[in-house]
């Protein structure tokens, strides 16, 4: 016959067989037994956690890179998961101007794209001669909890922000 399962655990853990008897049985190891009720729909009021902001950094030396750089944009905008939006800050330098890419890139500047409406920054380095200095110029813009940084020849995993 089945046996009733243990009482709702409110101490320390003695050991992981005393544990083991409360996997799978229903019982709450919480001592308020708030995610119980979140979790049975009782406490649906009280707000899950927010994510922590997040700015992924792209750095990025033109013109090596510039035959990829807007495929690898379009990657992590529309397929990088994340609980709220995120911004992607593009840093770049250029030891010339690139009319053509760099037009792409400042017409998607400030636009938001993806599934939660992620928002795109472009950021030209001026006397910048390295991926460094870019990442150096972009941190100064950052105001995220946190920051991501993604090479310019990468398509990241869509869980790897999780």
């Amino acid at each position: 016959g089945a046996h009733a399962p243990p009482p709702p655990y409110r101490g320390a853990v003695p050991s992981v067989s005393r544990l083991s008897e409360y996997v799978g049985s229903g019982a709450s190891v919480y001592p308020d037994e708030s995610y119980d009720r979140w979790l049975t729909g009782t406490d649906l009021a009280r707000p899950l956690p927010a994510a922590p902001s997040v700015t992924v950094l792209l750095p990025c030396y033109m013109p090596n890179e510039k035959g990829l750089i807007i495929g690898t944009i379009n990657h992590i905008r529309r397929n990088l998961e994340y609980p709220i939006p995120f911004t992607l800050l593009v840093c770049y330098n250029t030891p010339r101007d690139l009319p053509d890419i760099e037009k792409k890139l400042r017409a998607m500047d400030g636009k938001v794209d993806g599934k939660k409406n992620n928002l795109l920054k472009v950021l030209r380095v001026e006397g910048s001669t390295s991926k460094a200095e870019n990442l150096n110029a972009a941190l100064r813009e950052v105001s995220s909890e946190n920051v991501v940084i993604y090479d310019a020849d990468h398509h990241p995993d869509p869980d790897s922000l999780k």
